[in-house]
């Protein structure tokens, strides 16, 4: 039985132009969750926006498109986040001072 060899060339360059293509279908789509994860954080209330009692929250959400990371920068954004992820209702997280 007789051998068969196959020689590719040009391997290298077609594999470096998949992976550039790739990557910028990947930032897309990362920048357009990013904004979308931002618009329903600024959203009001309802099953997907953010809790609003002050506003405050809701209004100190941000992104940077960039790193694509979204977040919050109120202080007791945390505490509501993790009391949505364990089912805590909103009134157990009142933070007003009598």
């Amino acid at each position: 039985m007789a051998g068969i060899k196959v020689t590719l060339v040009g391997v290298d360059v077609l594999e470096a132009e998949l992976a550039r293509l790739n990557s910028i279908k990947l930032e897309a789509i990362q920048k357009k969750q990013v904004t979308q994860m931002l618009n329903r954080a600024r959203n009001r209330g309802g099953a997907n926006g953010t809790p609003v009692d002050s506003g405050e929250l809701r209004n100190s959400s941000s992104a940077d498109l960039n790193d694509f990371e979204m977040g919050y920068t109120a202080e007791y954004a945390l505490r509501i986040c993790d009391a949505y992820k364990t089912g805590q209702k909103r009134r157990t997280l009142s933070l007003r001072v009598a």
